[in-house]
């Protein structure tokens, strides 16, 4: 099966949202599958921790990450973990259509991991506004900067344009 290029891979995600506290959700999940990295197949084992709070226009998310690549044939093991926190608010009235928001993340990337060799650590925040301008469209325009000095510290805007069909 995984000569042909075919790789079986499972994922389970557990959660629950109490009745007697609305707009809160938390739960798991997991994926287990194998990947290929340059010149060799490896096993990815990952795993998240995740919680949620959306009520009236308040919204508060965070979530904390484990990805573990092993080589099949090998001894070696790479793991990157990262975490997030995001909070937002949708305004009332004319204002309904912007939801400002705040986010916080961090990354370590696991040194000498070939199948995210383009991926770098990451200390950052990112403020920004998303604009939905139709029920199917909307405009996001952020501005991010990394917490830490690196070759990747850098301050930059982003402007993206979404499309739900």
């Amino acid at each position: 099966l995984f000569r042909h290029g075919i790789s079986p891979a499972g994922l389970l995600r557990l959660s629950f949202a109490p009745d007697a506290l609305t707009g809160f959700e938390a739960g798991s999940a997991g994926y287990v599958g194998r990947i290929r990295a340059p010149g060799r197949t490896m096993r990815e084992l990952d795993a998240t921790v995740f919680s949620s709070f959306v009520r009236g226009g308040v919204e508060l998310r965070g979530e904390w990450a484990r990805m573990a690549h092993a080589e099949v044939l090998g001894r070696n093991e790479y793991i990157t973990r990262g975490w997030y926190l995001l909070g937002s608010y949708r305004p009332r009235g004319r204002w309904k259509p912007l939801r400002p928001y705040l986010l916080i993340d961090h990354l370590t990337v696991a040194r000498g991991e070939q199948y995210l060799s383009d991926v770098h650590d990451q200390d950052a925040w990112s403020a920004g506004v998303r604009w939905d301008v139709a029920s199917k469209m909307a405009v996001k325009t952020e501005f991010r900067s990394q917490l830490f000095q690196s070759p990747q510290h850098r301050h930059f805007i982003r402007i993206e344009l979404a499309f739900a069909f």
